[in-house]
């Protein structure tokens, strides 16, 4: 199954003081990068979590987001002795330097209002949820993946069109070739006696500079085998991109050696559906 490397997946659990919130995200990339942001876990579930992606996810950027948050409407603490001392404090600035210290100045710059939430969770519940939000990620993938094939697949059978045209325009342009050049150096050397064996190894020399026939077989064969790759559960988008620098090279040939402009014109029309391709396979795995 082809994957895309986008996705998103959610997952949120409200308990009794607390409410775990967690979002993974994941783009295209050349290699496989995780970023865990949020919550410190400790390592071992940490470990456990990069094993669990490591099933899923081939390649791609993931961000991993875990939020904990309390939900008790009080959850502050007023630190008396603290206070205490720092009006000591406020009043000795005062008297020896003339300056007044704000209360919005003390509670800004000290800890005499403390959180006292001091979350702490069971953290296979964490991984339970990460999991939970990796399932949808990994669905989502899918469901863009086969998007993505399905549009890839109906490029390929514009290809294979186009080249079949390319490939009845070649064989008519060659075979035409070769008739002219006999004409031309029988006329040229008509007051000349002629070796047939010569003159039919010289036209078919030259016949062969135009010739695709090759290429055009090759780049039959590579399509062959990008299609094989869209039936296989493995990671597919490397190789995919390799076939198509192959095909790309060809056509230039191809292009190169045929001189006809409506081979130029349908070569046009193959490169630009080689980009497309190109572009949707940079975000398969």
């Amino acid at each position: 199954m082809i994957k895309s490397m986008t996705g998103y997946g959610h997952s949120s659990i409200k308990k009794v003081g607390y409410h775990l919130n967690i979002e993974i995200r994941t783009v295209n990339s050349r290699y496989l990068d995780y970023k865990i942001r949020g919550y410190d876990l400790s390592i071992n579930i940490e470990k456990k979590i990069r094993e669990l992606f490591n099933k899923y996810i081939k390649r791609g950027n993931v961000q991993i987001k875990i939020n904990l948050d309390s939900n008790k409407t009080n959850n502050l603490v007023f630190n008396k002795e603290r206070f205490d001392s720092l009006i000591q404090v406020v009043k000795k600035v005062y008297v020896d330097y003339g300056q007044r210290i704000s209360l919005s100045d003390l509670i800004n710059t000290s800890d005499i209002l403390m959180n006292n939430d001091n979350l702490e969770i069971d953290e296979s519940l964490i991984f339970e949820n990460v999991k939970k939000a990796l399932l949808e990620v990994d669905k989502m993938r899918s469901i863009e993946g086969e998007k993505i094939k399905k549009d890839i697949l109906n490029r390929i059978i514009n290809l294979q069109r186009l080249i079949k045209k390319v490939k009845e325009i070649s064989d008519g342009f060659s075979e035409k070739k070769e008739n002219q050049l006999r004409i031309k150096i029988k006329l040229l050397l008509q007051d000349k006696e002629l070796d047939e064996s010569r003159l039919i190894q010289e036209v078919s020399h030259i016949a062969e500079k135009v010739d695709v026939t090759e290429e055009i077989t090759r780049s039959k064969i590579h399509i062959d085998q990008l299609l094989l790759y869209f039936e296989t559960n493995e990671p597919v988008g490397k190789k995919i991109n390799f076939l198509l620098q192959e095909i790309n090279r060809e056509i230039n040939t191809i292009g190169s050696k045929s001189p006809e402009t409506l081979v130029t014109f349908n070569i046009v029309e193959i490169k630009s559906e080689l980009e497309k391709i190109r572009e949707q396979v940079q975000n398969i795995l």
